[in-house]
């Protein structure tokens, strides 16, 4: 029989990091959210547009352009159709750090 382990929730990973840190829950989730206010003020400052969390991962802003309607053929039916135009967007990439890439 093959189990999958279910990733921890949000309530469980508070827990895990106040036990490990020997603070108090509602002091873990002040810091998560300090940093998830400070990564989207890095990615959202056009100079910057990067964040770091030492040792874990980088995660940067990448623009991407629009893209305008077309024609193409439909790979599974073989007609014609026509895509959709997309707007240009922001989004988010991320990198693990050297440590996070031997597991």
């Amino acid at each position: 029989m093959n189990i999958k382990a279910k990733p921890m929730s949000t309530s469980e990973v508070v827990k895990e990091i106040a036990t490990r840190t020997e603070l108090s829950s509602s002091e873990v989730k002040k810091i998560i959210e300090s940093l998830k206010n400070l990564m989207i003020e890095q990615l959202n400052d056009s100079a910057v547009r990067q964040f770091v969390i030492p040792g874990i991962l980088k995660l940067k802003t990448v623009e991407k352009p629009a893209v305008p309607e077309r024609k193409g053929i439909n790979p599974f039916t073989k007609q014609e159709t026509i895509f959709k135009a997309r707007p240009a967007k922001k989004i988010v990439k991320a990198s693990v750090l050297k440590a996070l890439k031997n597991l």
